[in-house]
């Protein structure tokens, strides 16, 4: 695992202000598999008068991840893993013309799967809001917030020919 982040805050009598960049990088301990997560983050208050203040952030989060199907059909890492005998080499997956070199035809290679057949996603997520607060006498705040989180998610999925229960 690897995560490194860098923040750079400040800021005076009026105003203060925070940014944050982060960066996760962790391979999987099945080959093949890994996550990986950018963000940034920003964030400002400023007093514009003595009753007045605005407060502002925003976040942007990249997350994309490459896994292994779970489960417990023939297709499955895990199920090539249990069924294969320590005797097999998993390490020689494949012959010449392509096609996977199995212990038994029932059952995948393990490694063969991680190489070939995998889930994919890519995640962009940004969240913003902005707050505006008003004290026109010192008893009542009025305050003004207006948000949006959305995100795009893309997921994919690869199954190479010749993967044994698919």
């Amino acid at each position: 695992i690897m995560k490194n982040s860098l923040t750079i805050s400040g800021g005076g009598s009026n105003s203060n202000y925070y940014v944050n960049f982060g960066n996760l990088d962790q391979e999987g301990i099945v080959p093949g598999t890994e996550l990986r997560k950018t963000n940034i983050m920003a964030k400002a208050q400023a007093n514009l008068s003595d009753n007045f203040s605005s407060r502002t952030s925003i976040h942007f989060v990249n997350t994309e991840n490459k896994q292994l199907s779970e489960g417990n059909g023939t297709s499955q890492f895990n199920f090539g893993l249990i069924n294969t005998p320590i005797s097999f080499n998993v390490e020689d997956q494949q012959f010449e013309d392509g096609t996977q070199k199995m212990y038994h035809p029932a059952f995948n290679n393990p490694n063969w799967i991680s190489d070939n057949n995998n889930f994919s996603s890519s995640n962009d997520r940004f969240i913003a809001n902005q707050q505006l607060q008003w004290d026109p006498i010192s008893w009542l705040t009025l305050s003004e917030r207006i948000g949006l989180d959305t995100y795009v998610d893309t997921r994919k999925k690869r199954t190479n020919i010749g993967t044994r229960g698919e």
